[in-house]
């Protein structure tokens, strides 16, 4: 008698419907009908409000030019927000000084970096994040020989 040998064929690829993006949509896009809806009724709320937000934030905003042609647009006056970005970003504190908002800004950038890349140990960061805030603080206070900023 011979002997038999099983040999499986090679398995068939999925259905086109059954693998990659389409079948990610279906699974948490298009689930049921309720999900379709849902879905459906998402993306015209995104388009509703993108489009004017689109016209406001740039198409009919004012990059250049004085209050007059702001007054006169419909959109954003960005010529203001250029004008007056170091109010914006440091507020009222002194310009002489800005060195020390913008050397906290950059030890918060480092720190965040540390904290995220998890290059240092945990008792490390714990520790760098409480000189963080101590050394911010006296960055913007002043004292022990820097000049004080008052509030």
């Amino acid at each position: 008698m011979a002997n038999l040998v099983f040999i499986p064929a090679p398995d068939l690829p999925p259905p086109p419907g059954q693998v990659g993006i389409i079948r990610w949509l279906k699974l948490n896009f298009f689930k049921d009908t309720f999900s379709s809806v849902l879905t459906l009724l998402g993306l015209y709320f995104i388009f509703w409000i993108t489009g004017p937000l689109l016209s406001w934030f740039i198409l009919d905003a004012v990059y250049a030019g004085d209050s007059a042609a702001c007054n006169a647009a419909e959109g954003a006056c960005w010529s203001f927000i250029r004008a007056q970005i170091k109010l914006f970003l440091f507020g009222l504190f002194p310009r002489d000084l800005l060195w020390r908002p913008i050397l906290a800004a950059a030890l918060l950038a480092i720190t965040f970096a540390l904290t995220a890349t998890r290059i240092i140990p945990v008792l490390a960061m714990v520790l760098c994040w409480t000189a963080l805030v101590l050394i911010s603080y006296w960055l913007f206070a002043g004292g022990f020989g820097l000049q004080s900023v008052p509030t």
